[in-house]
């Protein structure tokens, strides 16, 4: 019988099947890759487009307080201050009334009622060009929603802010940013106030060193100078009228500045009389006003058109420094102490150091010196602070660079002032750094 001879360079099974294995594996390596890479490819789609949509929606944002005028189809929107019957840059687009997308923005904890619908026709009339899709757009908060959103790992995303990663922030440029809410329920104070706010500017910004966080209520954001003002930057009162100066940094209120001022009376803005409430209320309550030249030098530093040289675009008003309830508030929460305050008769407040157990017209190195952010520095004895004292008609609360907090004349002109700011409740802040934020646009 004749031997049968295999060929050198035959295929045997086992070698066959190694290499359809070794394919099926690099198949489905291609496979996942080829998955992955569409996956990713629609990631990229998805954030550049909102990443175009915010830029576009800060630009409209900016017009908007900037009192402009868009046109879209020869139809005018107006901008903030806009008169009766004119449209608003906040109502371009239509009224979001599709119940499923309702639903989206409640769970994404937003107002359906300030969102508007964006289709596809509208934003390229906008000039935004390389977007699909529908959008959900809040003008006033910067806020971005993709009606349909993108299937990623498992789930469904409507902005970037969702994804787990959170590259950005697609409310605010798509940065980390804290606003007022963030910083009032956050348990540790002591990371804002006193930090330092870059990006904030004002007529009067050459004569402030730096503004920093002093103080934020569930709305609101408030800066305060990091240093006592100079004397030129402090304003005149009616007919031209100064402060009573020792020097540069050392101011009174002097007659001609009183002159100009009745009293409680002159104060009648709700938000400028909430920084005093405890003695609004009281007034109110009892029926009672002040004429006293405590309450007129009070009435100066609320005085928010006399110090609208603090004011910048993005703050809705600045004062003369800071009330005692604010202060209080701000320093006990930053030390975690109980320090509180109370209208105790129509001259004005009394304090206390201990939970409202006791109540006081002053207290002596009531604060801890170490944090100069609160004493102020020693170029005055202390600081004014826009509230009277219930100790006599004629005294006015300040801080002193000692720790003391309690009243003196209004007369004495050793003590500065240090600009209040109150931002708009939309400012939001970077951090940038150790004590340092950045205001976002």
């Amino acid at each position: 019988m004749k031997k049968v001879r295999r060929s050198k360079s035959g295929i045997t099974l086992i070698t066959l099947a190694i290499t359809i294995v070794v394919l099926l594996i690099l198949a489905s390596i291609a496979t996942y890759s080829g998955m992955e890479v569409i996956k990713s490819s629609k990631l990229t789609v998805f954030t550049t487009e909102l990443k175009m949509m915010q830029s576009k929606i800060n630009e409209i944002y900016q017009k908007y307080k900037d009192n402009e005028v868009i046109t879209i189809n020869n139809e005018c929107y107006y901008g903030e201050n806009k008169e009766e019957g004119q449209k608003s840059i906040l109502e371009i687009g239509t009224v979001v009334q599709d119940q499923s997308l309702q639903l989206l923005i409640q769970q994404l904890k937003g107002d359906a009622e300030k969102y508007r619908v964006w289709d596809n026709n509208l934003i390229k009339q906008l000039g935004i060009e390389g977007v699909e899709g529908r959008f959900l757009i809040n003008i006033l908060e910067r806020s971005i929603i993709s009606c349909e959103g993108l299937e990623y790992e498992g789930k469904i995303y409507h902005s970037i802010s969702q994804l787990p990663d959170s590259l950005y922030n697609v409310k605010y440029e798509h940065k980390e940013t804290i606003g007022a809410k963030e910083i009032y329920e956050d348990s540790d104070k002591s990371q804002y106030y006193g930090a330092i706010v870059n990006g904030y500017t004002c007529q009067n910004s050459q004569g402030v060193n730096n503004w920093k966080i002093f103080y934020a209520d569930k709305d609101h954001i408030y800066l305060i100078t990091d240093d006592y003002i100079h004397y030129d930057d402090a304003p005149k009162g009616s007919g031209g009228s100064s402060l009573s100066k020792y020097n540069n940094y050392k101011m009174g209120f002097s007659t001609g500045i009183l002159s100009g001022y009745s009293g409680s009376s002159d104060i009648t803005d709700s938000k400028i009389q909430k920084l005093n409430d405890q003695y609004f209320e009281y007034l109110t309550t009892n029926n009672v006003t002040s004429s006293s030249n405590d309450m007129k030098a009070v009435a100066y530093m609320l005085d928010t058109q006399l110090w609208s040289g603090f004011k910048g675009n993005i703050a809705e008003y600045s004062i003369g420094g800071p009330t005692i309830e604010i202060f209080m508030n701000s320093y006990s929460q930053k030390h975690n102490v109980d320090y509180r305050t109370q209208a105790y008769n129509k001259n004005g407040y009394k304090i206390s150091k201990d939970g409202g157990k006791t109540w006081e017209f002053r207290y002596d190195k009531l604060l801890n010196t170490k944090d100069n952010f609160y004493v102020g520095t020693n170029k005055a004895t202390g600081v004014w602070i826009a509230s009277p004292s219930a100790y006599a008609n004629f005294s006015v609360m300040y801080v002193g660079y000692d720790g003391y907090v309690g009243y003196t004349t209004y007369s004495i002109n050793n003590y500065g002032f240090r600009p209040l700011v109150c931002l708009q409740p939309s400012v939001r802040l970077e951090k940038t750094g150790d004590g340092q934020y950045t205001i976002v646009q």
